[in-house]
């Protein structure tokens, strides 16, 4: 086990002792030997790592856990990184960032089971007064000292505005954020200020659900808002706030609310200088997205008819498929689908780990796509018929059947996770999306 404030020179002789010990366990071998030099040499280990080629046959033993995780910090040796020289044709420092300019994340880090080759971006785990806060230096150390302390490296500042500069352009040049828990948040500053973003940034730095309240100062589009606490040094003023379960526009600015700036309160952290896109790999899951705005009046059955027509104008296979998770007075919503494969959104997010999880209301991200993979900014809600997926419909405007102003419907948020936290109803003659789900 390594403990806090190891320094590269300690994990080197460690990663040539890990080296030296599998060796007996791997056939390990250079193309000019297996002495326990060249060995260490060869794996980047070394003051000039030589550049000969390392060649891994693994035998039928199988490796414990620890082993394996030894053997991913032993990959990054050999490519010269977490503090090691670089192998030739590559850059480092000694801090273990893996870049000569500070970035985070640019080169890659393990934390945990993660491997992090993005930007992090994560909830302060402290609550600080920004009224008392003395402006943007001392709130990017908040920052720093969370990363620090939680084992994330790089330079990290506050997504904090005040009345000359904008916490947008604080993050400028860089690319591609995810949470502490891996799972991305964002692409680019050009999503960030267009509301297009993928999971909630709601967990602090040591990977702990912080859905609450966020002090921000900043608008959607990630300029300054005319409340900053007074540029953060100011308790009789207030500023603008965000909610950190929130994947719309109100992650930053909740439309004309305010707090006041005598409050502990946390802050966003975004780590900067990694410039990696975000990438996603889909597996197979169903499909699910949000339809266009569809007004009640021909029961459950024009519900259907709203999700399968825009699926198969979007030219999805297989549009008929689509169902409305649409509860009815005899029938809950989420009896209308059959378990199987999870759901995933369009751009290949699954909405939470299993079918059953989907159909509870645990998820994990929103479903703020439209069939043709178009961001809904807005917050909903979409219809239900009740405020969980699994109840039968209370208020479903007759099951679907009317439109009129006289007759009320629930429905459950689209830009916010769980959906059941945010259930809003509405009058019948309101057209609302509706959550399309494939059978």
């Amino acid at each position: 086990m390594l403990s806090a404030g190891t320094t590269a020179n300690d994990l080197a002789e460690r990663c040539i002792e890990k080296l030296l010990e599998l060796g007996a366990r791997l056939d390990v071998r250079t193309s000019t030997g297996s002495t326990a030099a060249n060995l260490a040499e060869a794996a980047g280990c070394s003051v000039r790592p030589a550049s000969r080629k390392v060649i891994v046959r693994q035998t039928p033993t199988r490796y414990s856990h620890d082993e394996v995780r030894w053997l991913l910090v032993l990959s990054f040796c050999a490519c010269g990184r977490i503090g090691f020289t670089p192998a030739p044709g590559t850059t480092g420092n000694d801090d273990g960032r893996g870049s000569e300019d500070g970035g985070a994340n640019v080169d890659g880090f393990v934390r945990g089971d993660v491997l992090f080759t993005n930007n992090v971006a994560f909830v302060s785990p402290s609550t600080v007064v920004l009224g008392t806060i003395g402006g943007l230096g001392p709130a990017d150390l908040t920052c720093q000292d969370a990363a620090s302390a939680a084992g994330f490296p790089g330079n990290y500042v506050a997504w904090l505005s005040t009345s000359t500069t904008n916490a947008i352009d604080r993050i400028a040049g860089s690319r591609g954020w995810v949470r502490t828990d891996g799972m991305p948040f964002v692409d680019s500053t050009a999503d960030l200020s267009t509301g297009r973003l993928l999971y909630p940034l709601l967990l602090d730095a040591q990977g702990i659900d912080a859905s609450t309240a966020i002090f921000t100062g900043t608008l959607p589009d990630g300029t300054a808002d005319p409340f900053t606490c007074g540029n953060l040094i100011s308790t009789s003023d207030l500023i603008a706030y965000g909610v950190s379960n929130m994947t719309s526009g109100e992650w930053t600015r909740i439309n004309a609310s305010f707090m006041s700036c005598d409050q502990m309160v946390r802050i966003y952290c975004f780590g900067v200088g990694g410039s990696t896109p975000i990438t996603i790999s889909p597996v197979p899951m169903r499909r699910a997205f949000l339809s266009a705005p569809w007004g009640p009046g021909a029961g459950i059955a024009g519900a259907d008819g709203q999700c399968q027509q825009d699926a198969l104008a979007a030219g999805l296979a297989a549009a008929t498929s689509f169902r409305a998770l649409l509860a009815t007075s005899t029938a809950s919503a989420a009896s209308r689908l059959s378990d199987g494969l999870t759901w995933a959104r369009l751009d290949g997010l699954a909405l939470a780990p299993t079918a059953v999880d989907v159909l509870a209301g645990n998820w994990q991200v929103p479903l703020a796509l439209d069939a043709t993979g178009a961001h809904m900014t807005d917050i909903g809600p979409a219809w239900v018929g009740a405020t969980t997926f699994g109840a039968v419909g209370a208020t479903t405007c007759t099951n679907w059947s009317v439109s009129n102003n006289g007759a009320m419907g629930d429905g459950l948020g689209y830009n916010i996770v769980p959906p059941t936290s945010q259930a809003l109803t509405s009058t019948c003659g309101t057209a609302r999306r509706l959550f399309c789900l494939e059978q």
